[in-house]
């Protein structure tokens, strides 16, 4: 059974997003958000397409994985 996680961060351009991870593998995201609570929410509804309820966590956007 795979395993679901959210993160969600604050970017520098003042901006809140998301990004979530299917196995610890990046999957997707989202951006653009004004607060904390509409990124948070952004990315529980994404999850939840998924049929998951993983766990949603805010992050340092310096604590992200650089995109490869």
């Amino acid at each position: 059974m795979s395993s679901y996680k959210g993160h969600v961060f604050l970017a520098p351009s003042g901006e809140w997003g998301f990004k979530y991870y299917i196995d610890d593998v990046e999957a997707g995201g989202g951006a653009g958000f004004a607060t904390e609570a509409e990124a948070k929410a952004g990315c529980r509804e994404i999850l939840e397409d998924y049929g998951a309820t993983g766990a949603i966590e805010v992050v340092p956007y310096t604590a992200l994985p650089p995109v490869t």
